[in-house]
């Protein structure tokens, strides 16, 4: 009997943890260890939700954006990206890490949490991380300045022996 690679591939990243940066501008999604994210895209839907993505972006008519200068504006159209980032374009359910800004309001975390378990997506576990402290350590550093620009904005984000240092965060509307 042949033994099919693709199964085995399957598997393995069910057991991974999926790494979602949902970003104003662009969506990143991958599995966590790897060097770059799997996936990249426009973070926009068009057509009342039939389209998302790349797809999105090629349409003409009506686009919806489910961010503005990294706050959700539209939760219907955040659950659509979010939908079919883990179903149709990673194709894979298990463990969520989602990374966010600092001072990302916990009620978008919890909001982000309840529709993961509740939209059937397959999610068995589900955490979040401030995105600036998680590159940090994915370098192996616990302190460092963290300078990230966006679509929407760009933060200068110090964080000393693993931990963000809120009071010094400074933040700009000048990115993209």
């Amino acid at each position: 009997m042949l033994h099919d690679d693709s199964e085995d591939k399957d598997e393995k990243k069910k057991n991974e943890t999926i790494v979602l940066d949902i970003g104003t501008g662009y969506v990143k999604a991958g599995i966590m260890n790897d060097s770059k994210p799997e996936k990249v895209f426009p973070n926009m839907v068009a057509n009342d939700g039939k389209y998302v993505g790349k797809e999105a972006f090629e349409m003409v008519g009506k686009k919806v954006y489910p961010m503005t200068k990294g706050e959700i504006k539209n939760w219907s159209a955040m659950t659509q990206v979010i939908t079919y980032t883990l179903k149709e374009s990673l194709k894979t359910a298990g463990k969520v890490m989602y990374t966010n800004q600092p001072f990302f309001p916990k009620h978008y975390m919890d909001f982000i949490a309840k529709m993961l378990f509740e939209e059937d997506l397959g999610i068995t576990a589900f955490s979040s991380g401030e995105r600036q402290q998680m590159a940090l350590k994915f370098y192996g550093k616990e302190t460092g300045l963290v300078v990230q620009s966006g679509h929407g904005k760009t933060s200068v984000v110090p964080i000393i022996e693993g931990k963000v240092d809120y009071k010094n965060i400074h933040t700009s509307f000048l990115a993209g």
